[in-house]
């Protein structure tokens, strides 16, 4: 999944009382319903206060013609899933059976021939300072068409590194987070996906047994014309992203893992702490181990982007005001221009406040 470049899309939107009393006011959900209608949004936008709703739009259809989104149709949410690949590390390195500063031969020592194996910690697959490659990079990845993490790996073990020297600076990496998914099938023994569903889908009420959700199909624009993107398989998704599931179950992840579900709260920081800065972000922008970390003018958000061609997706957790937000879209490019839309007018707006 492609990491968007418009980060903290409702940095501003809340009125507040310095760094606590914030709240979505109804003239900021008619602005925000006012945009979306301007950009012509496909998708939904939920936002939580604690665990009540206090947004829920719904624009569009799951398909060309199909029934309309609610938020409780699925969508590819793309790299977001690396934040679940990044709590099951986690939950790992918090056990003592593995440590963030093992490398990969360390623990797969059958991958000698990937790149800087011997060098490559956890902690820089995690932080994205591995210098390893992108598989959606490789001039054979849509002929080889991977499915499973081996198929993925093939790839990855076939590109240079983008940095030959480990933990120099942040590089996006999705083989990064492949190599990470199989670590966890390597001491689980078990697959990728019965890893999620055990660790981390069941715990948190989430159940993808049965098909009674529905699912969103992807398009993006060529010749003025919406045309099937990709990613639209539900069953094939990896260590890197894709897992299809909706905006409401998203939130019962994010408050899983805020709940302490899954982690204590000195793992939890461990993973909101920024060890890195994606280069041409604001200094506000880092991240950490598979979490966006925001902080501009001291309010912290927390959670992560993702776009493949036809999805866009986000959630951030605004801890300041026990705030979730979620955004997701089945039609390239309009989930990211509300983002960009809101930024300069909202950001602006909340400056004004803090001044207030």
């Amino acid at each position: 999944m492609k990491i968007l470049t418009a980060l903290t899309f409702l940095i501003a939107s809340f009125t507040a009382s310095g760094q606590t009393g914030l709240k979505i006011s109804d003239a900021d959900t008619a602005s925000l319903r006012k945009m979306i209608a301007e950009q012509d949004f496909t998708g939904t936008v939920l936002i939580y206060q604690g665990n009540k709703p206090v947004v829920e739009i719904n624009e569009g259809q799951i398909s060309l013609g199909g029934q309309n989104i609610t938020s409780d149709v699925r969508f590819n949410s793309c790299s977001n899933g690396k934040s679940m690949t990044a709590v099951l590390i986690q939950q790992l390195i918090a056990s003592g059976k593995i440590s963030a500063e093992n490398t990969i031969s360390q623990i797969l020592p059958e991958e000698n021939k990937l790149p800087n194996a011997d060098r490559i910690t956890v902690h820089q697959l995690l932080s994205h300072t591995s210098g390893l490659g992108d598989f959606f990079e490789h001039p054979d990845f849509e002929k080889a068409n991977p499915s499973s993490l081996e198929d993925f790996m093939k790839l990855i073990r076939d590109q240079k590194p983008l940095n030959d020297t480990p933990g120099l600076k942040f590089i996006y990496s999705n083989g990064g987070y492949i190599v990470l998914g199989k670590m966890l099938e390597k001491i689980y023994g078990k697959s990728y996906h019965q890893i999620v569903k055990e660790k981390i889908l069941l715990p948190a009420g989430i159940d993808t047994s049965h098909n009674n959700h529905a699912y969103a199909k992807g398009y993006f624009k060529e010749n003025n014309q919406w045309v099937l993107g990709e990613g639209n398989d539900p069953q094939r998704w990896s260590s890197a992203g894709g897992i299809f599931l909706s905006p409401k179950e998203w939130h019962k992840f994010t408050t899983s893992l805020i709940g302490g579900k899954y982690l204590q709260e000195d793992q939890l920081k461990k993973l909101f702490t920024s060890y890195s800065r994606p280069e041409g972000n604001p200094d506000f922008v880092g991240y950490g181990h598979g979490f966006m970390i925001e902080v501009p003018n001291g309010l912290k958000f927390i959670g992560h982007n993702g776009g493949i061609k036809g999805f866009q997706s986000a959630y951030r957790y605004v801890p300041q005001a026990d705030m979730y937000i979620y955004v997701f879209s089945n039609h390239d490019g309009s989930a990211e221009m509300v983002f960009m839309s809101l930024l300069r007018s909202l950001m602006k707006q909340y400056e004004q406040l803090q001044k207030s």
